[in-house]
């Protein structure tokens, strides 16, 4: 299976189209100068968040209201998704605004911690990866490959 989440052409019925993983690696392929100016992103985005929770089922809400445009977010969750693939998004728009809820394996609660701000901080996080990639540095606080 590669990396990407997408059974390998060996391990695929043909006449069904690429089978799609349901357990991806719990792992970013984002190179490194690229994270701290996602981490960055996802603050700002984060900034304007009003009520945080999680759900009785273990997923994170995050609900913005009006204060941002679905654009905005959706162009950050489809970012998101093409390094993090182990990540589930979800985009509501209710009563509340919009609402992000984000879902992910327990052994990610770690990376969903220091992403989105449940028990993290995005801004230190950003400068963490921000004083190492110029010293060649392999690992960062964003989530981390177990």
């Amino acid at each position: 299976m590669g990396t990407d989440g997408i059974v390998s052409e060996a391990h695929r019925n043909p006449s069904q189209g690429p089978i799609v993983d349901a357990h991806p690696p719990i792992a970013c392929t984002m190179e490194l100068d690229a994270m701290a100016d996602r981490i960055v992103a996802w603050h700002q985005t984060l900034e304007r968040a009003g009520v945080r929770t999680t759900t009785a089922d273990g997923a994170f809400q995050i609900e913005f209201g009006d204060a941002l445009p679905l654009t905005e977010l959706a162009r950050l969750v489809g970012a998101e998704r093409c390094c993090c693939a182990f990540f589930s998004f979800t985009i509501i728009s209710d009563h509340r605004g919009l609402v992000l809820e984000v879902r992910a394996p327990a052994e990610a609660g770690d990376a969903v911690s220091t992403l989105f701000g449940f028990g993290g901080s995005l801004q230190q996080d950003a400068e963490v990866v921000r004083a190492t990639r110029g010293d060649q540095a392999t690992e960062t606080t964003r989530p981390p490959a177990p």
